[in-house]
């Protein structure tokens, strides 16, 4: 399955937005390197980041195949583009400086985007669109308000995907993947994430403490980078020229406080608890995901969340 998802970006010309972040370099890694081993032909990668700088992105692009711009060059890209990974957005509460700049980052690209016509757009989406209620995909959304902080970033995702869905209306020669992200973490996991878990993984790296802000109780799934790779070009495999959503997440549960334990057994960092009232918590206790859709594709969890941990502890240990 994976090796057949693969072929199917040879001789292609392939856009990837957020090609800073954590989701896309895993994306551009795994493309970069069957590229050299010359099976991908004639593929052309354009990496859109807003950080033209950004280190990670440094080794790449002295690759003749590889071409970094930022978000002003994608107006000026004077080439086909027949396939786009859109994974461009701030993803923590923490992180959000205000809702245009959200809105930008997710619609306003994907308005760019849709003038090349690519054949085929995969969009990352957000388990945050279910507000923490039924994760079946044709599930209602709940109506999120403007006016509330903590709702921004998944109406910019709704409205992007209601977007999304508008245009394949008006042209289904195009093949669509809307991918519905729970909590995922790997090598490239940013220290400034703002997630909880991010927090851990570094905290336990640099300090050896993994700090929690409230109990732990709330559950939660957490799925390793190689294996959300895996799901995103298991998307790609199907070969429907189809608008297909799917979440992409571990279907296993652990509460906040296990997760946190299972880093410190890893890192040997110890366990504080420093309940904070003014952090932005979730209000929600419990989200797994239905993964119905995303195993019809064929696609099963490899790695798991120890395995997950100790690789991601060894990266974030190679950048300390």
């Amino acid at each position: 399955m994976e090796n057949n998802a693969i072929l199917e970006v040879k001789d292609k010309n392939v856009l990837i937005t957020g090609a800073s972040g954590m989701i896309a370099g895993g994306i551009i890694l795994k493309l970069v390197k069957e590229a050299n081993l010359g099976s991908l032909g004639n593929l052309k990668l354009f990496l859109l980041t807003r950080n033209i700088t950004a280190k990670n992105l440094k080794k790449f692009e002295k690759l003749p195949f590889v071409k970094i711009i930022d978000y002003s060059g994608l107006h000026k890209l004077n080439q086909r583009v027949d396939i786009v990974f859109h994974t461009a957005s701030p993803s923590n509460i923490t992180q959000i400086q205000d809702y245009e700049s959200l809105l930008f980052a997710n619609l306003g690209l994907l308005e760019i985007i849709l003038n090349f016509e690519p054949q085929k757009i995969i969009y990352l989406s957000t388990s945050e669109i279910y507000g923490g209620g039924d994760t079946n995909e044709e599930s209602m959304v709940p109506n999120f308000s403007r006016d509330i902080k903590r709702h921004w970033y998944p109406l910019v995702k709704a409205k992007t995907e209601e977007r999304l869905q508008s245009y394949y209306s008006n042209n289904q020669s195009v093949s669509i993947r809307v991918i519905r992200l729970f909590h995922t973490f790997g090598p490239g996991l940013s220290e400034t994430d703002g997630r909880a878990f991010a927090d851990f993984l570094w905290g336990a790296a640099k300090n050896r403490e993994v700090v929690l802000l409230s109990p732990g109780e709330q559950v939660r799934t957490f799925l390793f980078l190689e294996d959300a790779i895996s799901g995103i070009f298991a998307g790609i495999a199907r070969a429907d020229q189809d608008y297909f959503i799917y979440n992409l997440g571990s279907d296993k549960p652990f509460s906040i406080l296990e997760f946190a334990t299972k880093i410190a057994h890893a890192s040997n960092a110890k366990v504080v608890i420093q309940p904070n009232n003014t952090f932005l918590h979730s209000p929600i206790s419990t989200i797994v995901p239905n993964l119905d859709r995303l195993k019809s594709l064929g696609w099963e969890e490899k790695f798991g969340v120890d395995v997950g941990i100790i690789a991601t502890l060894k990266w974030i240990n190679s950048k300390i």
